[in-house]
């Protein structure tokens, strides 16, 4: 099954270098998770476990939405139930996160739970329709938080570029192996066709925040970092970025609009800059550019260089680093210029 939202690996604070955790566990389940969400459990025991089937859902300190955002988590994401329903919410543990808190019953399948699928692609009807061919020349429209768009019919296949939830494509033939081919650029190109539907363009993603938009700027004259929430400024910190100080080097914070397609809060070791960091914020994959905390060494200390210029990432001090970790969801737009 085609991965979303989280790579394996890569550069480091001086690039992106950490390993999800429990990605392989999450990358399995993804192969099971067929059926579209929006089916919501009921009478959850005590201890019972459940997978989380929405792109990105919202976790509340209480058993009401607003009530207090704790965090979030995301597709494949495995979690323990100890309550629900209460309303609409089941209160859940993740042990990898350390994350306690409420969801919506909706974006979780109980384990043994059955469900109906969608109308999608990610449907037998649908699947059947693509291997027909009966889908060419058809708009479909990305149904899940980030989906890669790759050079082949298989997840071994090169990543051209990526595509986020409500984004349209164009099919331009029959599936193969799950994979759907697509116009790219004029080219063609491939994406997993469970995450495409057809019938209509998806809402608003699944756990994605209402009200004004909450965006990035990132400003390399002066090394700001500026969150915002439409055009109301809500935390301002400093960032190191790359000593290379061209517009699009592969070195350099490159200039451009990005999407955040990964996260990561765990202390993680990085190769390449052969330290630990935490609260990796991916945006950009040609670089693999993102935000992290100044280097730490093993037990989570900042050593003494974290302020250096990096090759490209922007290391912030540890509250900074947490700060943008929680505002950053998985789409969450970031602008980079001068």
């Amino acid at each position: 099954m085609e991965e979303t939202g989280r790579p394996a690996a890569g550069p480091g604070p001086l690039g992106w270098g950490h390993r999800m955790a429990g990605l392989a566990a999450a990358l399995a389940l993804l192969a099971i998770l067929t059926a579209a969400p929006g089916v919501a459990p009921r009478g959850a025991a005590a201890g019972q476990a459940a997978t989380v089937v929405a792109g990105v859902v919202d976790v509340w300190a209480g058993p009401a939405e607003g009530s207090g955002w704790v965090g979030q988590l995301t597709w494949g994401d495995r979690v323990d139930v100890y309550w629900g329903p209460e309303g609409d919410l089941y209160e859940i543990n993740h042990d990898g996160y350390g994350l306690r808190g409420w969801v919506a019953g909706w974006a979780i399948r109980l384990d043994g739970a059955t469900g109906t699928a969608g109308t999608g692609a990610g449907s037998s009807t649908g699947q059947a329709a693509l291997a027909a061919g009966g889908r060419t020349g058809a708009t479909a429209w990305v149904a899940t938080d980030v989906l890669n768009i790759r050079g082949g019919a298989a997840e071994s296949a090169a990543i051209w570029d990526r595509v986020v939830w409500g984004d349209a494509v164009t099919v331009i033939g029959a599936e193969v192996d799950g994979y759907v081919p697509i116009d790219y650029n004029g080219a063609q190109a491939w994406v997993w066709g469970g995450y495409l539907r057809f019938d209509a363009t998806p809402g608003p993603a699944v756990g994605a925040a209402t009200g004004p938009e909450r965006w990035i700027d990132v400003d390399r004259s002066s090394g700001m970092v500026t969150l915002y929430e439409g055009g109301n400024q809500v935390y301002v910190a400093w960032g190191s970025m790359g000593f290379d100080q061209s517009n699009d080097g592969f070195y350099a914070t490159a200039n451009g609009s990005f999407r955040v397609y990964a996260r990561n809060d765990d202390l993680t070791w990085t190769d390449w800059g052969r330290v630990y960091i935490t609260d990796w914020v991916a945006f950009d994959p040609a670089r693999s550019n993102g935000f992290h905390s100044f280097s730490r060494d093993q037990y989570g200390n900042v050593l003494g260089w974290g302020e250096n210029p990096t090759y490209g990432c922007i290391a912030l001090a540890p509250a900074a680093s947490q700060r943008i970790y929680e505002f950053a969801r998985l789409g969450t737009r970031v602008e980079v210029h001068w």
